[in-house]
């Protein structure tokens, strides 16, 4: 990854994500209001303002800013409803293994290069996984960013391409959340690391 520019006192200045007009991720997996970002490093605050919000739709209040969060994330699944709590979660230590398998295991040209668990990996996993969206043109479900090999789980879904909004067939059993077709193989082994 490009080293990041020091300031003057040897300040470091933080890359970010540019997706939300409301939230951003930083370089050290930070999650904040754009409001609130320094505007000399672009770094989220390392405390909440005395005014600390809440995440917009998820499950319970999580003050901003916090680092390496996963509210709203369906950590079994590997997927979050937003870009900006994906690439915290993501960037948490905790995940880097996963990072780091899938990183092993593709030979895909844009893994090269990035660091496991990483901001620019993360980012890019996060912006653009095959795993949350349904027949190509559509999301899964609420669940649009997804790090790691799973899919998200089917929800209804209303396609661009139909009248009406498809649900899925009733399932007998949950098991295991299926694997993205590109990585299989990284699910496969992580859920045989995972078994006693």
């Amino acid at each position: 990854p490009p080293p990041q520019p020091a300031l003057s006192g040897g300040v470091q200045r933080c890359r970010r994500t540019e997706a939300s007009p409301r939230l951003v991720a930083d370089s050290r997996g930070a999650v904040c209001l754009r409001s609130t970002l320094d505007r000399e490093t672009s770094c989220c605050p390392d405390a909440p303002p005395a005014s600390a919000e809440a995440l917009p739709g998820e499950g319970p209040a999580l003050g901003l800013p916090a680092r390496g969060t996963c509210a709203g994330c369906l950590e079994e699944h590997m997927c979050c409803s937003s870009l900006e709590v994906c690439v915290s979660c993501c960037m948490r230590p905790e995940h880097r293994a996963v990072a780091a398998l899938m990183r092993e295991t593709t030979t895909h040209f844009a893994y090269r290069g990035l660091e496991p668990g990483g901001f620019d990996a993360c980012v890019y996993r996060c912006r653009t996984s095959s795993s949350s969206t349904f027949h190509e043109n559509a999301y899964r479900g609420v669940h649009t960013a997804c790090y790691g090999p799973f899919r998200a789980p089917l929800e209804a879904v209303h396609s661009a391409n139909a009248d009406r909004e498809w649900r899925p067939p009733a399932a007998a059993g949950a098991g295991p959340p299926a694997a993205d077709g590109f990585f299989a193989h990284a699910a496969a082994a992580l859920q045989q690391r995972a078994a006693p």
